[in-house]
């Protein structure tokens, strides 16, 4: 086998020979080995995440692997795009869009102070679906817990007896184990991909709804339940399996699977236990079935072991052998088809509002500097590479002809239409989450233990309010919107609340906010509301408002390395109590199929996970190890027990 060792002068060129030498040479050692061109070749996209339950403010550590054994496929990959979905109001919540090289693809999601408890959808695709309008897209369920107990909490209690119809009644508590009768309970039933029934239920007097799941005749079928349970001021949102007979699925083991059937991971800690503050080394080393060294490419997370749900992490396989794989498709509308091309951004730029009749001067600002003209209609797209910005960087798109106070330019991203369309989709639960995982929901514990200290939660509409001025200041004044309920009159215009959260609600005119204006302000604390009422505030734009001749690009983003203290250093960064300790986005085996790495533990206590996934010369691998975080310093070295699968 000839396998690359050195580095060279360009290290995405010797990540790429990496790469294709190890598909190269697992895919020399099918039986039948069948060369699919890539133009019929559906994209196999993988994402290994660093845990699968988070908070607010937390960042999600993310790298995709294209699976396919194929050099052009994987050449052609140059944007890995991400996206969070929130399954009950079918919206994205947050996104970023990052550089593909050689096959991989490194990124990672800050989650807003905003979000709320809950699960949620990461989702995943590359290029190829903007280019061809269909591929498989890549998901993973993730929760999103605050150290705050949850507002409800439900379980199945069992299946209801009576007519041909099969129910099954739910019970739902408070925080406190108290019931929640009284509370709604707004609900839709899906099967694989369709809604089949949506509703309302009040909770009874004994805190249970009774769900109506379809005929009997339709027993042993599975499907999931989307709901939002509200009572008062408290609410929640959640999805839980369905199934229609009395006997579900058994869990699958938490041993991962893998199409590589004669790797052996060994992930192995100089010691079964530590110290907070702590130096832990990782030997970690790849032999096939016969003990010969590996090479191979991956990614590895050392976190809480109670942020990695089991239930909610993917297997690391090929598309088409995984049971729940779909492929969806997108509406690609033929002329932006034709306008667009295959580049991600276009628009056309107007003169005085109507359309130009001769090409305009175009600059493209931020990482680099280019100059172009659009057609002779105003009409332009930018490629892939034009887009590319570090971490921090902006790129402004600006018209340079005389008199550009005249121009007004108007930007299309085709990745936010398909996000749309994605947003919209049902994506069904993996068929081993069980619904004996809805009583481990509260995995944080409370604040004052050695768990995570409690994230500071804001609702959006509050972060820029100034309680002592009674200004509001705002940082997304595109986004403001006032709602004109007008109950005191046109005299009276301070009633209209400024980004009234029940819009959807009630009917009202919903008009931009005036800059200086005088508007109602809708606290989300309810003691606030019931001590001083709902306060008016004075609204002004604290963004400087972009001239129409100008426009802030949406970047794809380059690499982004996890924070780590400086070498030899065991000072810790952020509160001393981050989850994931350790990640790296791509590790290399050397020659003996070895790598070492070190790094610290923070002030976090308990058990830890560390877990690799990636690919090698005999296909992809994934492996785990552990170990614990205790209080006291010890002494003395242990052996570590290594729980790597072997596949």
């Amino acid at each position: 086998m000839n396998f690359i060792y050195k580095f060279g002068k360009n290290r995405s060129f010797w990540l790429l020979s990496l790469a294709l030498t190890i598909f190269h040479s697992a895919h020399s050692q099918t039986a039948n080995p069948v060369h699919i061109k890539s133009i019929s070749q559906k994209v196999n996209l993988f994402i290994h995440l660093d845990k699968s339950i988070y908070q607010p403010l937390e960042t999600i550590w993310l790298t995709g692997y294209i699976l396919n054994r194929d050099e052009q496929v994987m050449r052609e990959q140059n944007t890995l795009y991400t996206l969070l979905i929130d399954p009950v109001s079918k919206s994205v919540v947050a996104k970023q869009h990052f550089v593909m090289q050689s096959g991989f693809g490194k990124g990672f999601l800050t989650l807003p102070d905003s979000l709320t408890a809950g699960d949620y959808w990461l989702l995943g695709y590359t290029n190829s679906l903007l280019e061809t309008g269909e591929q498989p897209v890549f998901r993973q369920l993730i929760s999103v817990r605050t150290s705050q107990p949850s507002s409800f909490r439900i379980s199945a209690a069992d299946w209801v007896p009576g007519d041909d119809s099969l129910r099954i009644r739910y019970k739902i508590t408070t925080s406190y184990g108290g019931i929640a009768s009284g509370g709604k309970f707004r609900y839709t039933l899906y099967d694989s991909s369709n809604a089949l029934i949506s509703g309302e239920k009040l909770i009874d007097a004994f805190g249970e709804v009774i769900i109506t799941v379809g005929p009997k005749l339709d027993s042993g079928k599975y499907r999931d339940l989307s709901a939002v349970i509200t009572r008062g001021d408290l609410s929640k949102k959640l999805i839980v399996p369905v199934y229609t007979s009395k006997t579900s699925p058994s869990e699958k083991s938490a041993t991962l699977e893998s199409t590589a059937s004669s790797v052996d991971v060994r992930i192995e800690p100089d010691s079964v236990n530590y110290h907070r503050r702590s130096k832990v080394t990782l030997h970690i080393r790849l032999t096939d079935g016969a003990g010969h060294s590996l090479p191979g490419i991956f990614s590895l997370a050392v976190a809480a072991s109670k942020r990695m749900d089991p239930c909610q992490a993917r297997t690391i396989v090929q598309y088409d052998q995984q049971p729940d794989s779909w492929t969806t498709s997108v509406v690609v509308n033929p002329e932006l088809k034709r306008l667009a091309g295959n580049t991600p951004v276009y628009g056309y730029v107007l003169e005085d509002d109507n359309p130009v009749k001769k090409p305009v001067s175009l600059a493209l600002m931020g990482n680099t500097f280019a100059s172009f003209k659009t057609d002779a209609h105003g009409q332009f797209a930018l490629p892939y590479n034009a887009l590319v910005t570090p971490v921090g960087g902006v790129n402004y798109l600006s018209v340079t002809d005389k008199s550009p106070e005249r121009y007004k330019i108007e930007i299309f991203s085709r990745a936010d239409t398909f996000d749309r369309q994605l947003a919209a989709l049902h994506y069904p639960l993996l068929a081993d989450r069980s619904a004996a995982s809805l009583q481990n929901e509260d995995l944080i514990v409370p604040p004052g233990s050695d768990m995570l200290q409690a994230a500071v939660v804001k609702a959006q509409s509050q972060t820029e309010y100034n309680s002592i001025s009674g200004e509001y200041n705002s940082t997304h004044c595109n986004e403001d919107y006032v709602c004109t309920h007008n109950h005191g009159g046109p005299q009276n215009p301070e009633y209209n609340v400024v980004n009234c959260p029940f819009v959807k609600t009630y009917s009202c005119a919903v008009v931009k906010p005036v800059e200086g204006g005088r508007y109602t302000i809708y606290p989300p604390d309810a003691i606030y509301r019931k001590s001083f009422g709902a306060p008016v505030i004075t609204y002004h734009c604290a963004t400087p408002a972009m001239p129409a001749f100008m426009k802030v690009l949406d970047p794809i983003l380059q690499a982004k390395a996890f924070p780590l203290p400086c070498a030899g250093d065991s000072n810790i960064l952020g509160s001393g109590l981050q989850s994931t300790v350790y990640w790296n986005h791509a590790l290399t085996t050397n020659a003996d199929g070895e790598t070492t790495i070190s790094f610290y533990t923070d002030d976090l206590t308990g058990n830890f996970t560390c877990f690799l996934q990636g690919v090698s010369a005999a296909g992809v691998i994934a492996g785990r190890s552990s170990f614990s975080v205790v209080k006291q310093e010890l002494t003395g070295n242990a052996t570590a027990q290594n729980s790597g699968t072997t596949h």
